[in-house]
Formats: C-alpha cells, sequence, structure tokens
C-alpha cells in the first residue's frame, strides 16, 4: 500500500516552506551543531558528496524497500540509534537479547557520524539523510523564498562561515542545501526571506 497520508504529512510543510524542518525541529541536527562547537580541527567535505542523500532517498528508502520489502534505510539510520536505539539496548535485558551483533553494525555507523560532527559541519543531514533530500526538493517551489541583493554582495563569505550546512546562499538562494535556519539573513542584511 502506498502510504499518502503519510507522505502528505511530510511534505506538507516542505510545500510552504522547503527545508525548513532541518534548520528549526530535527534534533539530530542540533546535535550535530553541539557536536560541531567542541574545539578541534575542524575541515570540509567535498562537495559532491551531498548527491549521497539522494542515494539514500532513492536506493535506501524507495527502490530496496520496495524489492525487498524491508526498510533497509531504518534499519541502520543512525539518528534512530543514537535517539533511542542505544538507550534500550542500555536499559532493557530483552532488547538487549535482540540487538545481536547487527546492533553493533549499526552503532558503529552511528558512532562514525557523530565522530565526524565534531570535525564538520552537519555531515549527516548534508551527505546522508533521505528526509532532507525530500525536503530540499521544495526549496525552489516552496511558498517560502530568499533573496539576495547581487547588486550589494561582495561575496565576503560571511554567509557560510554562520550556515550549519556551509552553503553560500548567494549563489543560489532557494537551493536544496539550504535548511532555512535563518543565520545567513541574521548576519546579512543583503539577504532578504521574500522576493
Amino acid at each position: 500500500k502506498f502510504p499518502f497520508l503519510a507522505i502528505g504529512l511530510v511534505l506538507l510543510p516542505a510545500v510552504f516552506f522547503g527545508r525548513w524542518i532541518c534548520g528549526w525541529v530535527c534534533p539530530f541536527g542540533l546535535f550535530q551543531e553541539v557536536l560541531y562547537k567542541i574545539p578541534s580541527f575542524k575541515f570540509e567535505l567535498p562537495k559532491f558528496l551531498r548527491f549521497g542523500r539522494y542515494v539514500s532517498l532513492v536506493l535506501g528508502v524507495v527502490v530496496l524497500p520496495l524489492m525487498f520489502h524491508e526498510h533497509f534505510f531504518c534499519m541502520i539510520c543512525p539518528v534512530g540509534t543514537v535517539e533511542a536505539g542505544i538507550y534500550w539496548v542500555a536499559v532493557s535485558s530483552y532488547v538487549l537479547k535482540l540487538a545481536g551483533a547487527f546492533f553493533l553494525f549499526k552503532f558503529g555507523i552511528a558512532f562514525a557520524i557523530v565522530y565526524l560532527s565534531i570535525f564538520t559541519k552537519r555531515p549527516f543531514c548534508r551527505f546522508l539523510c533521505p528526509l532532507g533530500a525530500l525536503f530540499s526538493l521544495f526549496n525552489s517551489v516552496s511558498l517560502w523564498k530568499f533573496s539576495v541583493e547581487e547588486s550589494r554582495c561582495r561575496e565576503c563569505l560571511k554567509c557560510e562561515k554562520v550556515c550549519p550546512v556551509n552553503h553560500r546562499i548567494f549563489e543560489s538562494p532557494n537551493s536544496g542545501n539550504c535548511i532555512r535556519c535563518l543565520d545567513c539573513v541574521k548576519s546579512c542584511e543583503i539577504v532578504k526571506v521574500g522576493k
């Protein structure tokens, strides 16, 4: 059966606000931002890796589940492992017995994402999250738009520095990479909400 109601409820805010949920609601995104504040060496991963979230969406959420009747991405999703899996394995001996070796595999993926979050901004959001990929498809067509006064932009990269996902808003104000957090609007007077 096709989950019309579930998909409708997920996409309704995206139609109005694009990837706003990623910037304002997602607890795992906030968790990654807190980790990034830990003093450490920082680096940026190649931008082409951002297509990974679309691979997660198409393969992990649509194609493989249709073929094998298993929710593959959900089975290894680090968000579920961090936000619920670790807790239940720790407090319930029954869940611990069920977890087995596969949980160690899931934990390894979650640990890698969490550890990477200390050194680079929001790696899961930018490179793996299928829900973020789905929301990003609506940024350019959502009712909530961003604009930049191009004639006044000096490309100082202040917007990129304050952005949780390192997006240069002046290059593409309504790009699917933008999570609508408004940090660039607060830091630069030439970035506006609305056309």
